[in-house]
């Protein structure tokens, strides 16, 4: 997964994950410098829903963004 944010306050960002049917759960924290990420727990013939959410250097968070489904 790779992701675009231009603002400059970034903290970190949260990857959220859910197997399908299944509620989306806090997944990874990942460092404010980079904005991409790879799923290497996932299993052959899965598919599963991510989003992200970027979390300021305030303290405040973003809306998750919009859902992506991945089939391995």
């Amino acid at each position: 997964l790779s992701w675009k944010f231009s603002g400059p306050n970034a903290s970190k960002f949260i990857v959220y994950r859910s197997e399908i049917g299944q509620p989306l759960a806090l997944y990874k924290s990942i460092v404010s410098t980079s904005q991409e990420f790879s799923d290497d727990n996932i299993k052959p013939s899965s598919a599963y829903t991510y989003a992200i959410k970027v979390v300021l250097k305030n303290g405040l968070e973003s809306k998750l963004s919009e859902l992506i489904t991945i089939e391995y």
